[in-house]
């Protein structure tokens, strides 16, 4: 059973084990969770290469967490960047018991894949910060409803992930009008591009697909939970362009060659303001990403 760290973190989940001596976990995964407590029912799913592998689904009884896919499309700016107390203190909600040697592997997980790179950040420097954050976390919010846990390092493929996932929330959604929205929302979370910015019309078409329709922004606006918000908030750090349109102008950007803002503008069609926002985009999200 998880201990309270300090009155910002809050209680772990029973259901979610101990870290490993020496290790740290960058996401929540199968083997991660106690079978006698899961909650949840254990089944087989094939995969390409041959035979299966066990699936953890929690319709009934999700696992609540912070929303840490945010962290895989920005960019940590800096050792004095809030952003990354916040990170590190998520980190540790389902790290419960990390030692030194996990704190380390931590540490190297944020260098290689959740700061920038420049100005040049390094182990040593970065430590000692996460160690502070450690002893001090700051107040993390539960934004997140876990439904499926895959196996580490799962073979089965990311699109029969995605659509097990979403098969699954499908299944969750309640009369509450409040439900409706959170489950809408995350799943235009997960079903959009990471770029496109998640907006109410867009929650609203899904509620409406989702065959619980909420039909106008007032009433979204009158029932919508503050977690809710908070997830939206979260969810649209790192994404830029509220349209599929303005993606594809910015996509063409980059396939561009080097040239001035006049030519840009002309070649674009849109104007030299959209430009320098192409160009404040590129620079901002120039971040190593995880590897597969």
């Amino acid at each position: 059973m998880a201990e309270k760290v300090n009155n910002n973190l809050p209680e772990t989940d029973k259901r979610i084990k101990q870290v490993l001596p020496g290790e740290f976990r960058s996401v929540l995964c199968l083997e991660d969770i106690r079978e006698d407590i899961a909650f949840g029912e254990y089944y087989p799913m094939a995969v390409p290469s041959g035979g299966t592998e066990r699936v953890l689904v929690l319709a009934d009884m999700p696992i609540k967490t912070p929303y840490m896919r945010k962290y895989f499309g920005l960019k940590i700016k800096g050792l004095s960047d809030p952003l990354l107390k916040q990170a590190v203190s998520e980190f540790l909600y389902f790290n419960p018991g990390i030692d030194m040697e996990g704190i380390r592997k931590m540490t190297t997980f944020f260098v290689r894949y959740l700061i920038l790179k420049s100005p040049i950040i390094t182990f040593e420097t970065v430590l000692p910060v996460i160690e502070g954050v450690i002893r001090n976390p700051v107040k993390i919010h539960l934004l997140a409803d876990t439904v499926v846990l895959f196996q580490r390092g799962s073979l089965i493929p990311a699109a029969e992930r995605k659509t097990m996932s979403l098969q699954t929330r499908s299944l969750r959604n309640s009369k509450l009008t409040g439900e409706i929205i959170h489950n809408a929302t995350q799943t235009v979370i997960e079903t959009i591009p990471p770029a496109l910015v998640v907006t109410q019309r867009k929650v609203l078409e899904e509620s409406k697909n989702q065959g619980k329709h909420i039909k106008s922004k007032h009433t979204m606006n009158k029932h919508i939970k503050p977690e809710t918000k908070m997830l939206m908030d979260e969810a649209n750090l790192g994404r830029y362009f509220r349209t599929e349109k303005s993606l594809q102008k910015y996509r063409k950007f980059l396939a561009l060659p080097a040239m001035s803002m006049d030519r840009y503008a002309a070649e674009l069609g849109v104007s030299k303001t959209t430009v320098a926002k192409f160009i404040e985009i590129h620079d901002e999200t120039q971040v190593q990403a995880p590897e597969k």
